[in-house]
């Protein structure tokens, strides 16, 4: 009696070995964040590093922050549009992501890469700031959105006459303040506060009435728990395959010696 040794590989095993590991991918990229509006011509918050102040002659940098707080998810920051005014290639816009230290801007996270193309004769436009290196903003996380530099304005669109286009006001002539920044289309993030600095010391206080224009597009890092490849699956089937031929050629050799 003729008999063919047979060894199976345990299922379990090979099956293990065909499963990857989670990993993330970032979903479609959205704005996520701002209070991003048409233009219109009001308020504006000036930036300059180089300001002086007149009654002490010492450097008193002018800057603003806005503060926000992610929801549960992790994401992908892929740009940050701001509104500015009397902006163009020869000023020196520095924008950054830093974290929270007490309710105020703290360490610098990320610089973003200013535009490509920078139109001259200033005027009021939106431009579009981009990260590069790490960029990932974590969940249930503090951030300021900072701007320094010099010199520019980032403006704020208030409301304004439909007929005149001029600021419209309150009682005490104050132009009406612009739009808060709100979470947008289902990101759950959450608006923390305007800051704004214009001593030597770079004490931060309130952000001047001045509702700033901006919007942050950030794509959701989304887990993938489990992934299968096709090509271990195409092994799989070749293993299973090459078993089912050995067991058959084993009962052929089998009929054979006994017949």
């Amino acid at each position: 009696m003729i008999r063919n040794a047979t060894r199976l590989l345990p299922l379990g095993t090979v099956g293990a070995a065909m499963v990857t590991m989670s990993w993330a991918t970032s979903a479609n990229a959205l704005v996520t964040f701002g209070n991003q509006a048409p233009i219109t011509n009001t308020n504006a918050s000036v930036i300059n590093d180089n300001n002086n102040d007149p009654s002490t002659g010492q450097l008193s940098p002018q800057r603003k922050a806005v503060g926000f707080t992610t929801d549960s998810r992790n994401w992908t920051l892929n740009g940050v549009t701001l509104g500015l005014l009397s902006y163009d290639s020869a000023d020196n816009a520095i924008i950054e992501i830093r974290s929270d230290s007490g309710g105020s801007p703290g360490t610098t996270l990320l610089t973003l890469n200013r535009p490509a193309i920078i139109p001259g004769g200033g005027g009021r436009r939106y431009f579009t700031f981009t990260p590069s290196g790490s960029n990932v903003l974590a969940a249930n996380t503090t951030y300021w959105l900072y701007v320094s530099g010099s010199s520019y304005s980032w403006f704020e669109n208030g409301p304004v006459d439909p007929i005149t286009g001029e600021a419209q006001e309150d009682a005490s002539g104050n132009a009406l303040p612009g739009p808060l920044p709100t979470a947008q289309n289902g990101s759950g993030w959450q608006f923390v506060d305007y800051k704004f600095t214009g001593n030597g010391s770079l004490n931060w206080g309130p952000g001047n009435g001045v509702r700033n224009a901006f919007s942050i597009d950030a794509s959701e890092i989304t887990p993938v728990p489990f992934a299968f490849s096709p090509i271990p699956g195409l092994i799989v089937s070749g293993i299973i395959g090459g078993v089912k031929r050995a067991r058959s050629k084993s009962h052929q050799a089998k009929s054979t010696a006994e017949a």
